[in-house]
């Protein structure tokens, strides 16, 4: 059943509701009042693409509106809960969300609200901020009536390009007063030096500061809260600027909490290594992918329609039991057993319910491509000595993955070979006209006149061609080729796959009722599967034969410029249009390790061509709503795949559902049991385990937590590592649990953005703001920092400057009201 279709069905909710909350009581929880709303799917997107129900209207709101919906639309995604922090708090249910589901949202939502209730971290925030939304919002309508929509959306522009810069621990240092402890109080703890050296640290500024014929520093001290400071300082804002400035940063500051306490607040499937996920930077690999983001970089992948959502977090898990599904395509999909697929609009189902029947709809035609050329490591120009000689002379080699180079990878993997042993790349081909082109390519990318040779005869007509270069075999070897095609292919632009696909076609292409490719192995044509999807092309495999009907064809030949050829005109004006469906044919199981990622937002990402898809209480409250007879058998059953689904575990990332989890079950036995050691060295008495549960739930934030909580075992289980990039490969560096553990928790810092602060707001002497980025290892994306900062010239009115690291060098990038500018710095 889907949804809610009579007042029988409500009934049961409210029941349901209802003895999750005295549950929930019975447990411990102590919850604000929560009022539950069934609302359609319209609303629930609304509200959470606002982030709060009556908030002002802006075009980035409308857009992750459009974007949610249009998904949810299409069985692309569903949003299950939306709850408000406020007192009482309001959770939004989808009406089309079954009575299950609906329950199992209730559950969890209970567990949110007693958290919004107790943690510290949320004491802080307004409990009427609904209320408060809506002033806003009405406020900001008026500015729009007296000034102007266009001028007050371009003012909100510039505020909400930064409204991450607050800083929330004001509110906490206010409230304990400005005043210093006096320096007559007298510690007696080994720890003393460390107390003293804030306060030293500011007496040493004192002085430094009023030293003869030295300006006062302004601002005294670095302010983290740009916001705030613009806020007080900006010269040339009107009132009503001011004001708009300060309805962002107190919303900011709402939402901080719970950006503070993600890990804690919430509670969260996978798929083999060598699966093919779509990112913003092409076919990867997943555990490229992984080793990508351990170092810390952000990704998006795309997550249906052309749309992409950054992934939030990472998981692996060993030996897990898997299950592989192969497709009457030849597509073949290889993950866990309760990993999530989608089979259809709003319906999604573990890979180990899929049975052989089953029809499976495509990700086709995403069209996401990489924007950027892929850098070639190890080659820049270099001396060498030319064969048969002495004199040296310099050797060209390509240093991005060009169309060019494309082109020759793709002659080279479909025709030709390399001889480690000789140094030799040889290359033969039918075609004449081929032939010349590899010839040319070869001559313009590596600076070399390859040898070439035409055989002839009775039953021979080859062209052979065959050059030596060190460099150029050494540049061959280095790219990667795990999935048949060269890994540069796959994170390179759409035109060089299309410089790629040409010459693969060039030399093994045939036109016979479609078009049909033959790949140099089964793993290489799947790649091609995955490749031609993005494209919007559809295709059969048979082992390493790649057969391209229907308008699939169209738009294969399209795209390597096949369209002048008579065949393939004559076969395409009558090609038929195919269903992006595929239908499950054979089903084996086996173990492997599997990988996942959370991804924001959206929460389902596309891998192998197809769509795949969160709390510690609500397991709780749910499972003892089955014992009580208020879900049925069947129910309870249902709840279990949903939650193993949400709850997976994993190998080498932090999801804030799966981490919570985990850490809380640990921290619950660690105390219901302690060691021996434990109950004579600490004092801890067994049986404790739900009173310290309560405990970290009311002192800790995310940080903490993990510092406090994150034990060795836990790292061992979890298999948290760290990786440094050795060559061209990135390798696991540092097992220690405690180094794991503090590089985890310092790449939590300031929520993962970067930490910038304002440093001098009367630089030169000229009312210029210099804003200084304090630097802890990971650069700033120069488009978006540059961008930026315009954003705050239009806020501050004068040139404004940020002292950055990039490739480590100091550098500072200047926006004077005209122009970008970067400067190097002094060290």
């Amino acid at each position: 059943m889907i949804g809610f279709d009579s007042n029988s069905d409500l009934e049961r909710l409210r029941d349901a509701i209802d003895a999750a909350w005295e549950q929930a009581h019975k447990f411990g929880l102590d919850p604000f009042p929560t009022h539950f709303e069934m609302v359609p799917a319209s609303i629930m997107y609304e509200f959470a693409s606002y982030g709060l129900p009556g908030r002002f209207s802006h075009w980035t709101h409308g857009k992750a509106y459009y974007r949610q919906k249009m998904q949810y639309d299409l069985g692309l995604s569903k949003i299950y809960e939306m709850v408000v922090n406020t007192n009482p708090s309001y959770a939004f249910l989808m009406e089309m969300n079954n009575l299950l589901q609906n329950t199992f949202v209730a559950a969890h939502v209970f567990g949110h609200t007693d958290f919004f209730k107790n943690n510290v971290y949320f004491q802080h925030t307004s409990r009427r901020m609904i209320d408060k939304a809506s002033i806003h919002a009405e406020r900001i309508a008026k500015y729009e009536f007296d000034h102007g929509r266009e001028e007050v959306e371009r003012f909100l522009d510039a505020a909400l390009a930064i409204q991450e810069h607050v800083d929330y621990n004001l509110l906490l240092r206010r409230e304990g007063g400005e005043s210093k402890p006096s320096n007559a109080v007298m510690r007696t703890t080994e720890y003393d030096d460390l107390w003293n050296l804030d306060e030293r640290a500011e007496r040493a500024e004192e002085e430094r500061s009023m030293r003869p014929g030295k300006p006062p520093r302004f601002p005294e001290k670095p302010e983290k809260d740009i916001m705030l400071f613009l806020i007080n300082h900006a010269p040339y804002l009107q009132p009503w600027q001011r004001d708009i400035l300060e309805i962002v940063r107190q919303e900011m500051l709402y939402f901080v909490p719970q950006m503070q306490t993600k890990i804690m607040n919430e509670g969260w499937a996978c798929l083999v290594a060598d699966s093919l996920v779509q990112t913003e930077y092409g076919l990867m690999r997943y555990d490229a992918l992984h080793r990508l983001l351990a170092r810390g970089q952000t990704v998006q992948v795309a997550s249906g329609e052309g749309i992409c959502d950054r992934i939030t977090d990472r998981h692996v898990r060993r030996n897990a039991p898997v299950i592989r599904l192969h497709t009457r395509r030849g597509l073949v999909l290889e993950g866990a057993e309760e990993h999530k697929l989608s089979v259809g609009p709003e319906q999604w189902m573990s890979l180990q319910s899929v049975r052989v029947g089953q029809r499976v709809p495509l990700a086709v035609g995403e069209n996401i491509w990489p924007q950027e050329e892929v850098a070639l490591s190890g080659s820049a120009p270099r001396l060498v000595a030319r064969q048969g000689g002495t004199q040296t002379a310099v050797l060209g080699l390509p240093t991005t993955v060009t169309a060019g180079f494309a082109e020759f990878l793709g002659y080279l993997c479909y025709g030709g070979r390399v001889d480690p042993l000789t140094g030799r790349v040889c290359f033969t081909c039918q075609d004449e006209a081929v032939a010349r082109r590899y010839v040319e390519l070869v001559t313009t990318l590596f600076s070399v006149d390859p040898e070439t040779i035409h055989f002839t005869g009775p039953e021979t007509n080859r062209w052979y061609s065959v050059f030596r270069s060190p460099e150029a075999l050494e540049l061959v070897h280095s790219l990667e080729m795990q999935n048949g095609v060269p890994e540069v292919i796959l994170r390179s632009p759409r035109l060089v796959v299309n410089a790629f696909l040409k010459a693969c076609f060039a030399l093994t292409g045939q036109i016979s009722e479609g078009l049909v490719l033959t790949a140099p192995s089964e793993q290489a044509a799947r790649t091609l599967q995955c490749i031609l999807l993005n494209y919007g092309a559809l295709s059969w495999r048979d082992g390493a034969i790649l057969r391209i009907t229907g308008n699939s064809s169209r738009v294969f030949a399209e795209a390597i410029g096949l369209t002048h050829v008579q065949e393939v005109q004559t076969y395409l004006r009558n090609a038929p249009d195919e269903a992006p469906f595929d239908e499950v044919v054979r089903i084996e199981r086996t173990v492997a390790d599997v990988y996942d990622i959370t991804v924001q937002r959206s929460h389902r990402y596309i891998a192998n061509g197809m769509l795949h898809h969160n709390s510690f209480w609500h397991a709780r409250i749910m499972r003892a709503l089955g014992e009580q007879n208020v879900i049925s058998d069947a129910e309870t059953i249902e709840f279990a795949q949903l939650h193993s689904s949400v709850l997976s575990p994993s190998r080498t990332s932090l999801n804030p559902y799966y981490i919570g989890f985990k850490i809380l079950e640990d921290i619950e036995r660690r105390w219901d049991n302690p060691t021996r050691e434990e109950r004579e060295r600490l004092g801890r008495q067994p049986g404790k385990g739900r009173e310290k549960l309560f405990e970290v739930r009311e002192l800790d934030n995310d940080v903490s937590f993990l510092r406090n909580y994150l034990t060795e075992d836990l790292v061992k289980d979890l298999d948290l590592y760290l990786y440094k990039k050795e060559g061209d490969e990135w390798v696991i560096v540092e097992k220690d649990w405690r180094k794991v553990r503090d590089t985890i928790v310092s790449n939590m810092t300031n929520f993962g953005y970067p930490y910038i602060v304002v440093d001098d707001g009367d630089y030169r002497g000229n009312r210029e703001l210099y804003l200084k980025h304090m630097h802890e290892g990971q650069d700033l994306d120069m488009p978006y920092a540059e961008k930026t900062l315009q954003h705050i010239y239009h806020l501050w009115g004068r040139p404004v400057h940020l002292e950055t690291v990039f490739d480590g060098k100091r550098i500072l990038l200047s926006y004077d009201g005209e122009r970008n500018s970067k400067s190097t710095l002094e060290k």
